[in-house]
């Protein structure tokens, strides 16, 4: 675990974070993926990977950061739905690919699946970000995966959001990790520290992130099951894994048990900062909000 990081180290970070969408913009323009994850693949693996069937039903659940993916993740895995994981997230596909002796993008979308499936279901969690590292354009991830529902999550409190994913910039915690000490804990929490300017560059590139997923959803023409943080909060774990397994076409495991582990950082300290925000920035988060008006809008015609 990452433990908490000064301002210079925050800035470091992200102009390097900065500096590496720079490229990927360049690699994009000329279609190309922006990583290359693979290496040679063992034969032995492959094989014993490609004898497993695919699932009946592949579902992709796109969300943005810091908006409760982790928690619905582990509603459905605990309802026999599969746990979603971030199997195309650059970071985590090399090690997932020589675990089933993938060589390349194809066979990795491929053996991945096979690997993943739970009762015939087979779940994963993606952002637009990974979609376009890895894949460049929507259409090839759609070919490749194959997905049957699509699942779109969101944050309706972009204040509270970007100050979510501001502290796991500044603290490297994104959820309560039990296998902290309570000092070690105290400490990210003393540590975290009101940077508005830090603040309001999360809510932009949330901000930008909706915006663009909501362009990967209309490329490919998918009606996503449009859900949000508030409101599975509201419905509660049975009814949200019975809401998705509806969409999804697939049945909950009827002998599962929901025992959650997943708790959430946070509390009134960024509730506190989230006020802090808005009653700095007004004027950036009515214009921000403007320009989510037709996600959330879409969400009041959910089911």
């Amino acid at each position: 675990m990452v433990g908490p990081r000064g301002p210079r180290a925050v800035a470091a970070a992200l102009a390097r974070r900065l500096a590496t969408q720079a490229r990927e913009r360049a690699l994009h323009a000329l279609g190309r993926p922006s990583v290359r994850p693979f290496g040679p693949a063992d034969p032995e693996r492959r094989a014993r990977t490609a004898a497993k069937p695919l699932p009946d039903r592949t579902y992709v659940i796109l969300f943005t950061p810091r908006s409760g993916s982790t928690r619905l993740g582990e509603i459905l895995g605990q309802s026999g739905l599969s746990h979603p994981r971030e199997v195309f997230n650059p970071r985590f596909v090399p090690g997932l690919a020589r675990k089933v002796g993938a060589h390349d993008l194809a066979s990795y979308a491929d053996l991945i699946r096979r690997d993943r499936a739970q009762r015939g279901v087979m779940g994963l969690e993606a952002t637009w970000w990974h979609v376009r590292r890895l894949f460049v354009t929507p259409r090839r991830f759609a070919d490749l995966v194959r997905p049957d529902a699509w699942l779109w999550l969101v944050r309706e409190d972009l204040a509270l959001q970007a100050v979510s994913l501001a502290r796991l910039l500044q603290t490297g915690q994104g959820h309560d990790q039990s296998d902290l000490s309570p000092d070690r804990r105290q400490e990210a929490e003393a540590a975290f520290a009101y940077d508005a300017a830090q603040v309001a560059a999360c809510a932009r590139r949330l901000a930008r992130m909706e915006r663009d997923s909501e362009d990967l959803l209309a490329a490919l023409g998918a009606r996503p099951l449009r859900l949000s943080y508030e409101r599975l909060l509201a419905l509660g774990p049975e009814a949200t894994a019975r809401l998705i397994a509806a969409h999804v076409g697939a049945a909950p495991d009827p002998a599962a048990t929901l025992a959650l582990t997943h708790r959430k950082l946070g509390g009134d300290k960024n509730a506190a900062f989230a006020a802090r925000f808005r009653a700095d920035h007004p004027g950036l988060l009515r214009r921000l909000e403007r320009a989510r008006l037709p996600t959330l809008r879409a969400l009041e015609r959910a089911p």
